[in-house]
């Protein structure tokens, strides 16, 4: 996608620190969707793994999606959120411009 004349990264290295910003509006829609991709995923965790602050309303909204069933162990819970953050750094730096080394 980078051999494009058209494309315009979505992404651009931040002026300090390391990491990538948003920098188009489809940037900031692929975070809101990380981010809720995150909160599902912890919607898949057991309770007793987590240990939220609300338990009554953690269990409702597990019930309310149909997640009752699904009880991930904090094993496999830690293995799926850093899977999906490697995958979105990956994701940012395909879709973000050029980053270049500090002189």
């Amino acid at each position: 996608m980078s051999d494009d004349s058209h494309f315009r990264p979505w992404f651009r290295p931040k002026t300090f620190g390391p990491g990538m910003t948003p920098a188009t509006w489809q940037g900031w829609v692929a975070v809101l969707v990380f981010i809720a991709l995150l909160i599902g995923t912890t919607l898949l965790a057991d309770p007793a793994t987590i240990k939220p602050r609300d338990t009554e309303t953690f269990i409702h909204t597990k019930a309310a999606l149909g997640l009752s069933a699904v009880r991930l162990s904090r094993l496999a819970l830690f293995g799926l959120l850093a899977a999906e953050i490697a995958a979105f750094v990956l994701f940012c730096r395909r879709m973000g411009a050029p980053v270049r080394p500090l002189d």
